[in-house]
């Protein structure tokens, strides 16, 4: 009885596994359709960008002139992204989510202050076919 239950679990994880990867039984052309459907699919991937500036000093004007060329810069690199997924895994590429975030600090109470930039970035892709 427990050898049939073991071999039965066997059965359905494999055919569970079977159908979760999108395998069949088919002949070489419906394979060939079948990753270029998978091809088409969109996935997601998410990049995390995070750097930090040392700051001058507390002025108001100097703190916020430093966040927005932070900014400045985690913008420019989601937008290099793009041309690296398509040279690398991507047949398509599009932004389509861009947080980010600052924040000052002070690092064990000492004077210098850095500013501390954080950045996420998510990419909609579809996937090359490999050849």
């Amino acid at each position: 009885m427990y050898r049939k239950t073991t071999t039965e679990f066997a059965m359905t994880a494999l055919m569970t596994v079977a159908v979760a990867l999108g395998l069949t039984a088919v002949s070489s052309q419906g394979k060939a359709r079948s990753l270029a459907a998978m091809a088409s699919e969109i996935v997601n991937v998410n990049v995390s960008f995070d750097m930090q500036m040392p700051l001058a000093d507390d002025e108001m004007k100097t703190l916020s002139d430093a966040q927005i060329s932070g900014r400045k810069m985690i913008y420019r690199q989601a937008v290099t992204e793009c041309p690296v997924l398509l040279g690398t895994i991507a047949a398509t590429c599009r932004l389509t989510r861009l947080n980010v975030s600052t924040r000052v600090n002070r690092p064990n109470n000492q004077h210098e202050q850095l500013l501390h930039l954080n950045g996420n970035a998510q990419f909609a892709i579809t996937l090359q076919i490999a050849e």
